[in-house]
């Protein structure tokens, strides 16, 4: 039956499709979410001020210099810590950039405000609420402007232990569909990835640039086909 299931999916879609028989619904959300980001996955970052030791998930790595908190503001050298972000940041004459993907940051000659662009679209200033500032070569930003305005992910203060914890809200288009036994889902359905357990349920995995009317379009299809019980697009932000 599981060899059945799968030569129909494969005929289903025309991109390359992974079924993965006996995984669970969050096993399966979380290798979507870790593919998708590759090297630059986490759930959550743990940084503790006077501290190079940063813990991601589980595992303590060294920062090579300090977080340091200042005047109530923490700080944390900039360079290493955009890399767990898959940025790159590199000095310029002007001031310094960041790049990550089409995202593009520039750090004025001043350490007092970012320019945000993405793509091709128009220039964003976030002003700093504390200054940037340079030491022995290395530049420090404000983790939580940095953190929030510019990687959108999220930021809690442990007053406590003097730490911060980031937490990253990963992003996928998926439909989660519950059938009858041997139902057969549409053809033409525009997807990346289809995920069985063999037992009924299904997610439909698409790419973050497929729109949402598309997703719903798909979504609205299969309400139509026979056998299906359950049908809903499901644009999700889980910092699990």
């Amino acid at each position: 039956m599981k060899r059945i299931t799968g030569i129909l999916i494969a005929l289903m879609c025309a991109v390359q499709i992974g079924v993965h028989a006996e995984e669970s619904y969050s096993d399966a959300l979380f290798r979507i979410t870790r593919d998708n980001y590759s090297a630059s996955f986490f759930s959550r970052l743990v940084i503790s001020t006077g501290s190079q030791i940063i813990k991601k998930d589980s595992a303590e790595e060294n920062l090579k210099n300090e977080a340091v908190l200042k005047d109530g503001t923490t700080f944390v050298p900039a360079a290493a810590y955009c890399a767990y972000f898959g940025a790159d940041l590199e000095k310029e004459e002007n001031g310094y950039v960041l790049t990550q993907g089409d995202l593009t940051a520039r750090i004025s000659t001043d350490l007092n405000s970012i320019s945000l662009v993405y793509g091709k679209g128009t220039a964003e200033e976030i002003i700093l609420p504390a200054s940037a500032y340079e030491t022995a070569g290395e530049l420090y930003l404000p983790v939580r402007v940095l953190t929030e305005q510019v990687f959108a992910s999220n930021v809690a203060w442990d007053g406590e232990n003097n730490r911060v914890i980031i937490t990253r809200p990963y992003q996928t288009k998926r439909i989660i569909v519950k059938t009858e036994d041997g139902a057969a889902l549409p053809e033409g359905m525009d997807c990346k990835e289809i995920i069985t357990n063999g037992k009924g349920t299904w997610i439909l995995q698409f790419d973050m640039s497929v729109s949402d009317k598309t997703v719903s379009e798909c979504a609205g299809r299969l309400e139509e086909t026979t056998g299906i019980k359950y049908a809903e697009p499901d644009v999700i932000a889980s910092a699990a």
